[in-house]
């Protein structure tokens, strides 16, 4: 149920990502509504996705994707679809409608046959998201929720493209002034926008960009340059903006005045005046977004049970770990597997086991150095990366978390369970790449194991695993044959 749970939780961070991604790539409205439907079609299961505007008389479609999207008379449908949309709008919340209602077919616009569930989300007070399903509850697996969240980031996406258009609209017309009245379409916005000059100090800006600072008044905003706020300085900027002329969406970390901090794009262009030049750019929040990235980013380097790093984390710990010993910083390898661990699964459930193996984590986490690397291999397999160490001193190490481990009790329930535990080392010294010595490792692990359990085992990293796996296999079979003696 857990790794249920958490599967579900990470593909829907996914598209809330991937969607995320999709709305401010571009500033263009077109563009960026082709690629925002494209996303929720392809990734939230869609057969068809529209949007809606209702500015005029009569709605008019301003982007279509997915199936039986192209020839419909979008003029008629857009009439007989319009009390719809507008009961969509003043509800204000997402609608949900299935082939069971009796009013389906008046959202359900166009109809093709296909369609099981049509799902409708005001953007705003004048868009509407409209999306069909094939099959029933496909809005409800976690798209709904989704969009739900993405909305306002939705709107403020739809008004900056907008308003951009309206900009650049004005711009053809009076290229050569600096046109205050711009930002009387922009006060509404929760887009900051803001004008500087060439010396980066603040000429201008809408009431968005200064909640985004936390300055009080355009007054205080203009003695003060975008150093104050952002950690790139004003020289790499300049290098950026004279270079290429613009920058669009670099990700910057912004200052607030309170000393509070937060992740936004940054997309600027240089514009000419009459004694000069100046800078006008668009600044949007994403520190919602940075978080998602980089809860997904845990999720892909660690075991979700325990908490530790994972085997994707262990290969690149190991990678490291051979680039350094090459260059005089030899470390060690320990992999270590819990005895008999199955028994606990099969006697008393893998709840139980999950609880064990997270109890273990703990005692391996309390047993190793400060900086020393323990990551969850995979199933009750574990291992430690030890760095500058010699043969001796792992041995006496692994030794010590072994009777650590034996000695501390876990309790699962009302159970309390000695363990024991089998390690295999192996030395990392350069001369070997990481998936040799995860084999090696795999292979003095299951030398201690067929040893007789709760045990060390040793290979040298000059030695030739293959030869041991064979002995060992041989000492396997003279037991058997041995065994079918006494029978």
């Amino acid at each position: 149920m857990m790794n249920k749970h958490i599967i579900n939780m990470t593909k829907k961070l996914s598209l809330s990502y991937e969607i995320a991604l999709s709305i401010g790539g571009s500033l263009d409205l077109h563009e960026m509504l082709k690629k925002f439907l494209e996303t929720v079609v392809r990734k939230g299961e869609a057969y068809r996705g529209l949007v809606w505007l209702l500015e005029d008389e009569e709605p008019t479609m301003v982007s279509a994707v997915g199936s039986f999207t192209r020839g419909m008379d979008y003029s008629t449908i857009a009439k007989n679809l319009k009390v719809s949309l507008e009961n969509s709008l003043k509800a204000g919340t997402p609608l949900l409608k299935t082939e069971d209602d009796l009013d389906f077919l008046q959202y359900c616009m166009p109809f093709t046959g296909n369609e099981k569930e049509v799902f409708l989300v005001p953007i705003g007070s004048k868009t509407v998201l409209q999306l069909f399903f094939t099959y029933k509850g496909a809005a409800s697996q976690g798209l709904a929720g989704v969009l739900e969240g993405l909305i306002p980031q939705l709107s403020n996406a739809i008004a900056a493209c907008q308003t951009h258009r309206k900009l650049l609209d004005l711009e053809k017309k009076e290229k050569n002034s600096l046109q205050i009245k711009y930002f009387d379409l922009m006060n509404n916005l929760d887009v900051g926008i803001f004008i500087c000059g060439m010396d980066y100090y603040f000429l201008d800006a809408n009431p968005a960009f200064l909640r985004l600072l936390g300055v009080e008044s355009i007054k205080e905003l203009q003695q003060k340059s975008f150093a104050s706020f952002c950690e790139v300085c004003n020289e790499e900027l300049k290098e950026i903006i004279q270079r290429k002329g613009y920058i669009k969406n670099l990700e910057v970390r912004i200052k607030q005045e309170n000393g509070n901090s937060f992740w936004a794009t940054l997309t600027a262009v240089l514009r000419p005046l009459q004694d000069g030049h100046y800078i006008m750019g668009i600044m949007d929040d994403i520190d919602e977004r940075k978080k998602t990235e980089k809860k997904l980013q845990y999720l892909a380097t660690h075991d979700s049970l325990t908490n530790i790093p994972n085997r994707y984390s262990l290969e690149e710990a190991l990678r490291l770990a051979v680039e350094k010993a090459k260059t005089g910083l030899e470390s060690a390898l320990l992999l270590i597997d819990i005895d008999n661990f199955k028994l606990v699964n099969d006697t008393m459930g893998h709840t139980a086991g999950d609880k064990l193996l997270v109890q273990f984590t703990e005692i391996l986490q309390k047993n190793i150095r400060e900086g020393d690397f323990v990551a969850r291999f995979g199933g009750d397999e574990f291992a430690i990366i030890i760095e500058g160490i010699e043969k001796n001193e792992v041995l006496d190490m692994a030794d010590r978390i072994r009777n650590a481990v034996y000695e501390n009790e876990v309790i699962v329930g009302s159970t309390r369970l000695n363990l024991s535990i089998s390690i295999g080392i192996v030395l990392i010294d350069g001369t070997l790449d990481y998936q040799k010595i995860l084999s090696k490792a795999d292979i003095a692990l299951y030398k201690a194991k067929e040893e007789g359990r709760n045990r060390v085992a040793y290979i040298h990293h000059n030695e030739d695993a293959s030869l041991e796996f064979i002995k060992i296999n041989h000492q396997i079979k003279a037991i058997k044959q041995a065994l079918r003696c006494l029978w």
